[in-house]
C-alpha cells in the first residue's frame, strides 16, 4: 500500500496517488500533510488518482463513519480548502462507490469533490491540461513528492 502526493506549483494543483490497499488513517494523514508542505497554498486544486487503489481497507468495515471522520478533517481545515475542487478517479467498483459517497456528504462543504471514472474527464473538471506521454504527476513544473511514514 501507498499514498504519495506531489505539488505542482505551475499548475497550482497536487497530485495524489494511491494503490493497493489505503486506508482511512493513511487518507487523512495525506490531507494534513499535503497541507503543511511549504509548497502547499490555500485553494489549491488536487486529483487523487486512485485507479491502482484495490481496496478502501477500514473504510469498508464503517463505511458512512469513516467517511463522516474524513469529511471532519476536510471541515478542520476549512480555511485552507475553501473554494478548491477535489477530482477522484478510480475504475474499480468499490472504491467509487465509497468515494462517491464522500462526494455526496461533502455536499456543502469547503472544497467541491466530483468522482470520475477516466482520469481525462478529471482533468477536464479540474481545468488542467491533459499531460502528454507521461505518468500522471510527472510534469516537469512538479518539485515536491512525500510518501506517508507508515506506509
Amino acid at each position: 500500500m501507498a499514498v504519495s502526493y506531489k505539488i505542482d506549483t505551475k499548475l497550482g494543483v497536487v497530485f495524489t496517488k494511491g494503490s493497493g490497499i489505503v486506508t482511512i488513517e493513511e487518507l487523512k494523514a495525506n490531507t494534513v500533510l499535503t497541507m503543511l508542505h511549504r509548497d502547499y497554498r490555500p485553494g489549491m486544486d488536487e486529483l487523487y488518482d486512485f485507479r491502482e487503489v484495490t481496496d478502501l481497507n477500514g473504510i469498508f468495515g464503517e463505511g458512512y463513519a469513516d467517511i463522516l471522520d474524513l469529511l471532519s478533517v476536510d471541515q478542520a481545515n476549512e480555511e485552507k480548502l475553501k473554494g478548491s475542487s477535489l477530482a477522484i478517479v478510480t475504475d474499480k467498483p468499490n472504491v467509487f462507490g465509497l468515494m462517491r459517497m464522500y462526494e455526496i456528504l461533502s455536499e456543502g462543504q469547503p472544497r467541491q469533490i466530483m468522482v470520475f471514472r477516466e482520469i481525462k474527464q478529471a482533468y477536464i473538471w479540474l481545468g488542467l491540461p491533459m499531460p502528454e506521454n507521461r505518468s500522471i504527476g510527472t510534469n516537469p513544473g512538479i518539485n515536491s513528492t512525500r510518501t506517508h511514514p507508515n506506509c
